[in-house]
């Protein structure tokens, strides 16, 4: 197919661009290879030149950049050389971009200096083809100073204005959208994202905070490669796990649980006593909020690993305890009753019935009351039995006195469990059942509808 450059040239949009660009299409097709060459490479720096003006005063790496572009032209020295090794330096565009910028310059030396190159047709249009493709047809994300830009903006308090996970990742997403996705870039952000987090206790406790929730809305996605690059610049770098320079870890695992799951057991062991710590310095009053909290984190690790949970907790014992003893009043712990923590869970809630506390006492009639479904549904009935007969408690004055003055009534299936336990240790009889008559229940449902026949059942234990 025969090339065209005025096809190419059509193509810029950019006034000035266009403009430069002219005397270069004039060249090539008055046979002067060598001049076209020349002028489309300098248009090509020109207008990255211009890019970086734009971007002025606004990123610290750009200021710098035009200040000394602007002493090499007031020297009439090429600048050109010095851009490209800055662009360089700072990873400031994608590798196919940047290499495609160190060819043209090539390109250019070869025939501006005296090298017995002049140039040729097919040379010129290959230089012009790969500047309009590149760097000059519109729709071109400018150069990568989107990153330090963002970075700078992090130090803005409302840089998040919903602070949910979901919230986190749409704003990471519509940042990110103007970055061009180069693994190299995308590198150099996460990297620079994890040192910000790192570094709460310099002072800038926002821009710490904004970059470690920038990675939560990294991470919080499904893309795996870049939750294997989040985990590599974060729990891979943080060896040493520190309590105040790794805090941001906490919210990073409960927005993406599937980091949990990289680590070997030896580092689960270092993590799991970084998490402890953390819970443990969390103040109890503190509301459960998404991605922020031990319970959430909690939550999220019963969807991770489920039943691995059984067996010591996935690896992170101390954590998930701590959780579970700390907030046993939350809804969310009563999930792990189904999802590998039953133990666990029935093991602290019996102890705080024991226990008898009245500050417990409105938390535990709430919890029981709001969560007797999930209990129910967990628990056999001897476990009933025991729940209802701690809950006798006499020391009980409050809100849970009042559940048992009521005959716990508001607690039906628990108390159907508990009848039907003591039936089938032989310490009361099923009422009015004849032998042969009245086939034993099998399901909840089957004893709820037994003891409509038999209002009896419903006596005091």
């Amino acid at each position: 197919m025969t090339y065209s450059i005025d096809d190419d040239h059509a193509k810029v949009n950019d006034f000035d661009a266009f403009n430069y660009l002219q005397e270069a299409v004039d060249c090539y097709k008055n046979g002067a290879y060598r001049a076209c060459v020349i002028l489309t490479v300098n248009a090509v720096f020109h207008s990255l030149r211009m890019r970086f003006e734009e971007m002025n005063h606004k990123v610290s790496e750009a200021s710098a950049i035009n200040v000394h572009i602007a002493k090499l032209v007031a020297e009439e020295t090429g600048y050109e050389g010095y851009l490209l090794k800055e662009i360089r330096k700072h990873n400031l565009l994608s590798r196919n971009r940047l290499d495609a910028l160190s060819r043209l310059y090539k390109f250019r030396n070869n025939v501006a200096h005296p090298t017995g190159n002049t140039g040729d047709k097919r040379e010129a249009e290959q230089v012009f083809e790969t500047a309009v493709e590149h760097f000059l047809r519109p729709g071109l994300a400018p150069p990568e100073l989107a990153v330090p830009q963002l970075l700078e903006g992090l130090a803005n308090q409302s840089f998040f204005t919903d602070l949910t996970l979901r919230g986190a990742i749409e704003t990471v997403n519509n940042e990110l959208s103007i970055i061009d996705r180069d693994v190299r870039t995308w590198t150099r952000l996460v990297e620079n994202l994890a040192d910000m987090a790192r570094k709460p206790q310099n002072g800038d406790g926002i821009s710490a905070w904004n970059a470690a929730n920038f990675l939560c809305g990294i991470a919080g996605g499904e893309n795996v490669d870049l939750i294997n690059l989040v985990y590599r610049k974060t729990v891979e770098r943080s060896r040493v796990f520190d309590r105040i320079a790794d805090a941001y870890l906490l919210p990073l695992f409960a927005a993406q649980p599937r980091l949990m799951r990289i680590p070997d057991r030896q580092i689960r062991q270092r993590i799991d006593d970084l998490l402890a710590y953390l819970v443990a310095e969390t103040p109890i009053e503190t509301p459960v909020t998404e991605s922020k909290h031990p319970v959430w984190l909690l939550r999220r690790m019963i969807s991770e690993f489920s039943e691995e949970l059984r067996h010591d907790c996935a690896g992170y014992p101390k954590t998930v305890k701590l959780i579970v003893t700390n907030y046993w009043y939350e809804p969310e712990v009563l999930r792990g009753l189904r999802d590998g923590l039953y133990a666990l869970v029935m093991q602290v809630l019996i102890a705080k019935i024991r226990h008898a506390d009245p500050a417990d006492e409105d938390a535990l009639a709430n919890l029981l009351t709001r969560g007797e479904d999930r209990i129910a549904s967990s628990v056999n009935e001897e476990v009933a039995h025991d729940i209802l007969t701690a809950l006798n408690n006499p020391a009980f004055a409050g809100s849970v006195g009042r559940l048992r003055d009521d005959g716990f009534a508001s607690l039906a299936k628990l108390k159907t469990m508990s009848e039907f336990h003591l039936f089938e240790i032989g310490c009361r009889p099923i009422p009015n059942a004849s032998a042969g008559r009245l086939r034993r229940p099998r399901t909840l449902e089957q004893r709820l509808a037994l003891r409509s026949r038999f209002p009896e059942m419903d006596a005091a234990q």
